[in-house]
């Protein structure tokens, strides 16, 4: 059952969110506040108040994207995640230099035009060198393929690819 609410800013289209995270070792669940850009996601399974966090990164080009793959990323079993989403070129590179991040899950087209992905990747590579950059694409082509490793990225992923694929 998901408990978190989802609103969104229309002067600043940043997805906010209240997330719900059961807490480590209790049966019940407790109101957790977190940033205007970040929530907070722990799965049920993860196994101590010790484990590490992943801290990821979303660049979508709507922010019910955002909140879709925030959501897949809690069931694929990562343990502790804290997810920052963002959907426009400027609000991803604020994220970042306002958050430690590990992963950057960024789409090829941003609210802000088609292919400006690719544009971040690179800005994402040469600001914050030790983040990973996965490009999400609609389908996969060989010139934009190119381009994403080019630019600085980890990997590049197929939408149509189970969201586990991630976990590779």
């Amino acid at each position: 059952m998901d408990r978190s609410r989802l609103t969104i800013n229309p002067t600043h289209n940043i997805l906010n969110s209240t997330a719900f995270c059961p807490q480590l070792g209790s049966s019940g669940f407790s109101e957790r506040y977190m940033t205007p850009l970040s929530r907070e996601v722990v799965h049920p399974r993860a196994s101590s108040p010790r484990a590490t966090c992943t801290r990821v990164l979303i660049g979508e080009e709507t922010a019910i994207d955002c909140q879709l793959l925030g959501d897949a990323l809690k069931r694929c079993r990562l343990g502790r995640v804290t997810v920052h989403c963002a959907i426009t070129t400027k609000q991803i590179l604020k994220a970042a230099a306002d958050n430690v991040i590990d992963i950057a899950l960024i789409s090829e087209d941003l609210q802000d035009g088609a292919y400006k992905g690719i544009q971040v990747v690179e800005q994402l590579r040469v600001t914050h060198p030790n983040v990973r950059s996965i490009l999400l694409v609609r389908n996969i082509r060989r010139e934009v393929t190119l381009d994403a490793f080019r630019s600085g990225a980890k990997g590049v992923l197929c939408r149509k690819e189970p969201i586990e694929a991630l976990l590779k």
